[in-house]
């Protein structure tokens, strides 16, 4: 989202239009673009509206806890010893050879001082550097020292006012910021830098604008609306709040919890709580409530072993678990006699149509379930008022029967699992719920409770229509993620064993996606047909002996070959073989039969790569890159540098998305800085016609295209010719480096789990290589000679 930017969306009312939801601004349902709203609301038309608008406004926002700051007149500055000797650091070393914005916002990023949360993160980079540019272009002359007040400034308020993580959903609502009063400049910086990372921003000043309109003069980055009149009014006294939901969380007593997309929910649900991404000790704990609906592949073995060994590894471990089939077991006459009288004699006597006063009578019975741990009785009540929050704003047709059915309902279940979802609870592991096969409102509202109190969820049903309930509780996506397979299967019995299933083998399993992947059977494929995937390289670490037999095998009856997401993934080999074996013709015969394999380029001369590029061509490059420093296809596919046109479009993406791929990596024993970066662009766009042969007749599941090198010399091999191997390396071909002396070679430049080392008993200096092509003749060759 920050990679695309954010658009400002033009408001005929600010005061409403700031409330709306991330949805509602979009144009149509095409609309990708992300909308927020950035005005100054300058002057006033009528002094009593004007009170009332900002007072409602004030109100409303509230209601979306930490996702808004409120600043009146003034920003207080905290101060961090630590933090600004480390932004002083960053500074000083980035302009050591001038004065370059990138560069110091880049040092900022590389020390981690940019990772403030999960919504701003991806955009902070970019709008950080154009604030500073912003701040330099408008004060004209400034002095490091100047840089770093306002840079630390900037980051001390990012750390101060953002909060870790977001206690409303951030998917419906831009988080907001509202500053009323007399702003100073920095401060208006700041606000500037909000609307950059995707924050709805909204300064309020009754009198004058004379500090934004010195700064932003071109209403680019605020945009301006002027009221007829300006004058100076009485001082404004906003509440904070009165929704009931945001007093259980003062101080920050009560927890939160982080609703996490799970890759493999059967694994990440044993992930500890405290190694989760954004897990903040009693402060912020990451949970899953994944739905897990119809199985895969149709094979239902499988997945009913799958479910099997879920639930036995659950029941085995140290966990808090509940296991539900179908059903919530109702509360017994006896569990409902303790609250049903206290419940209608309260619900009985309210408007249920005031939802604030049925939440707070409720809560005034002391019905809930009780801690001896303050922040989690504070856990409970918050969640349980947002179920009921949650219930009272979907039911239709509503009424106090309903209601307290629901309510005595909940609050029985609640009281029933405490162990399980309370009060056993520690940061390492949370409590886990499985939920299968069939279920009913109420029962997802318990869950929904469960997960808020911080319990992981699982609900399982093969069956498609078992989810519809949730996409009518849960239309936003904001308490649950859903996983759907391809295909859906009637409801069987939870198993309660393990199935026998037929288990395939790693080659056969891989020809049978690849026929699904390439609409053929395996083994007659059109060449080069394997090109509509994607490819990843997966080195292979071997004996010296494995790596002769692999070196042999083709790329799907390798270990670790698999088809995956689209992804083929091609186990291929770089090793360096340093010394001899002390019996020469044995050395030879490995290196000779290493290097007869068909599609094998033999090396034996080094350096070996021919630069044919001039110093500008490398630097014209620079203009190819995009905003995160990597190739963009189209820019570089238009330039005249560009000689790869003649190739299929599948061809040339994976050429040019290696390269960007191998700047991602970096496999080398060096920094990633801009000239090195171009060095690897101009290398892997100048490979010499025998390697770009390799490269286009290379079938992913047949025999890997082959570089052997024999390097016997003194000589270096050049960084060109080491990244070219590290290139061939990830597009996944085989490398072998043969190093009679046991000199250095591509350890030079390269990192030392890049390849494998081979160790072999002799060294030999000046080693030549003899005329491999001259056979011995054999004993049946001798018997047979004319």
């Amino acid at each position: 989202m920050g990679d695309k930017g954010f658009l400002i969306k033009k408001s005929n009312n600010i005061f409403k239009d700031i409330l709306l939801t991330r949805k509602e601004r979009k144009i149509s349902d095409s609309d990708s673009n992300e909308h927020i709203y950035a005005y100054r609301y300058i002057g006033l038309n009528n002094e009593s509206e004007y009170y009332n608008e900002i007072i409602k406004l004030n109100s409303n926002l509230l209601k979306l806890g930490n996702i808004y700051m409120f600043f009146e007149d003034k920003i207080d500055i905290p101060y961090d010893l630590e933090r600004t000797n480390k932004i002083k650091n960053c500074i000083n070393n980035a302009s050591l050879n001038g004065f370059f914005v990138d560069s110091i916002v880049e040092a900022l990023y590389q020390e981690g001082m940019l990772k403030i949360n999960n919504f701003i993160n991806k955009s902070l980079k970019e709008a950080l550097i154009k604030l500073i540019n912003l701040y330099v272009k408008n004060e004209g002359k400034v002095n490091l020292s100047l840089i770093v007040s306002f840079i630390s400034k900037i980051i001390f308020w990012l750390y101060e006012y953002i909060p870790k993580s977001f206690s409303y959903d951030i998917k419906d609502h831009n988080p907001k910021a509202v500053y009323y009063g007399n702003i100073k400049k920095h401060e208006a910086y700041f606000l500037i830098l909000l609307s950059l990372i995707g924050y709805d921003v909204l300064y309020i000043n009754s009198d004058n604008d004379d500090v934004f309109s010195s700064i932003d003069y071109h209403n680019q980055f605020i945009l301006a609306i002027n009221n007829k009149n300006r004058t100076k009014v009485k001082e404004i006294t906003l509440e904070h709040g009165t929704d009931i939901s945001s007093d259980l969380c003062d101080e920050g007593k009560s927890s939160r919890i982080l609703l996490m997309k799970s890759k493999d929910i059967f694994k990440d649900i044993f992930t500890a709580l405290k190694v989760r991404e954004g897990y903040l000790q009693s402060q912020v704990y990451p949970i899953y409530f994944e739905r897990y609906i119809g199985i895969e592949n149709e094979n239902s073995g499988m997945y009913y072993n799958n479910l099997y060994k879920l639930d036995k590894k659950l029941k085995e471990g140290k966990y808090n678990y509940l296991k539900f089939e179908n059903k919530i077991i109702v509360p017994s006459n006896e569990e409902a006699a303790k609250y049903i009288g206290k419940i209608k004699e309260k619900i009985n006597l309210l408007d249920i149509k005031d939802k604030n006063k049925v939440i707070t009578e409720i809560i005034s019975l002391n019905i809930l379930p009780r801690s001896n741990k303050e922040e989690i009785n504070l856990t409970i009540k918050a969640s349980f008022i947002e179920v009921l929050y949650l219930y009272l704003d979907v039911e239709e047709n509503l009424n106090i029967s309903k209601l307290q059915n629901f309510i005595m309902k909940l609050i029985c279940w609640i009281n029933r699992y405490p162990f399980n979802l309370h009060n056993n609870f520690n940061e390492e592991h949370n409590g886990k719920i499985i939920y299968y096969g069939e279920i009913k409102a109420h029962e997802i509202y318990f869950l929904i409770y469960a997960s808020l109190v911080g319990c992981d969820i699982v609900y399982i049903s093969p069956r498609e229509e078992d989810d519809s309930l949730y996409n009518v509780l849960d239309k936003q996506g904001k308490y649950t993620f859903l996983t759907k397979l391809d295909s859906f299967a009637t409801l069987e019995n939870f198993p309660v064993i393990e199935r026998a299933i037929v288990k395939e083998t790693v080659a056969y399993k891989a020809s049978k996606e690849l026929e699904e992947l390439l609409g053929t059977d395996v083994g007659y494929y059109k060449p080069r047909q394997l090109n509509e995937s994607l490819t990843k390289s997966v080195l292979l670490k071997t004996t010296y002996d494995e790596m002769k037999i692999l070196w042999k095998e083709t790329g799907k009856i390798r270990p670790h070959f698999k088809v995956e997401n689209n992804t083929v993934y091609i186990p291929n080999i770089f090793a360096k073989i340093n010394g001899t074996h002390e019996d020469l013709e044995e050395y030879w015969r490995d290196f000779k039969e290493l290097s007869s394999n068909s599609n094998t380029l033999t090396i034996n001369t080094v350096p070996f790569t021919e630069m044919k590029y001039s110093r500008q061509d490398k630097y014209s490059i620079a203009y190819f890159l995009d905003r995160d420093g990597l190739l963009d296809f189209n820019k570089v596919q238009n330039s005249d540098l560009y000689r790869f046109k003649y190739l299929s479009d599948k061809l040339q993406n994976l050429i040019l998305s290696k390269i960007n791929e191998l700047i991602l990596l970096n496999p080398f024993n060096r920094e990633m800085e801009k000239e090195f970066k171009l060095n690897i662009i101009m290398t892997a766009l100048n490979i010499s016609d025998d390697i770009l042969k390799l490269i286009e007749t290379f079938d992913y599941t047949s025999y890997i295209p082959k570089v052997i090198i024999y390097d016997n010399t003194k000589n270096f091999l050049s960084e060109e010719d080491i990244i070219t191997l590290a290139y061939l390396n990830i597009i996944g071909m085989d490398i072998a480096v043969f190093t009679p002396t046991n000199y250095k070679n591509i350890e030079i430049l390269l990192k030392e789990n890049v390849f494998k080392s081979h160790n072999l008993p002799s060294v030999r200096i000046n080693l030549s290589m003899p005329n491999l092509e001259k056979k011995r003749d054999s004993f049946i060759s001798k018997l047979f000679r004319f």
